[in-house]
């Protein structure tokens, strides 16, 4: 079984998270399908908020694994 162990970045009081560059950069550099291999397929990589969830707020930022097009 494998450990769930979900870290929590605070995004306040100078965390580098605030950046909005930094938290797209990070998401483009997530290699979700590598992790869901990495986890023999115990897992679903989420790509976008899901159906029954309420969207809090409407964005055009396509989550995907493309560490070239990250934000400098």
């Amino acid at each position: 079984m494998t450990p769930h162990v979900w870290n929590y970045h605070p995004r306040c009081c100078g965390s580098p998270w605030t950046d909005i560059r930094l938290r797209k950069a990070a998401n483009l550099a997530i290699d979700r399908n590598a992790i869901v291999q990495l986890l023999h397929g115990m897992a679903k990589p989420r790509w976008a908020s899901r159906q029954d969830q309420p969207v809090v707020r409407q964005t055009t930022f396509e989550l995907k694994f493309a560490p070239d097009e990250a934000p400098n």
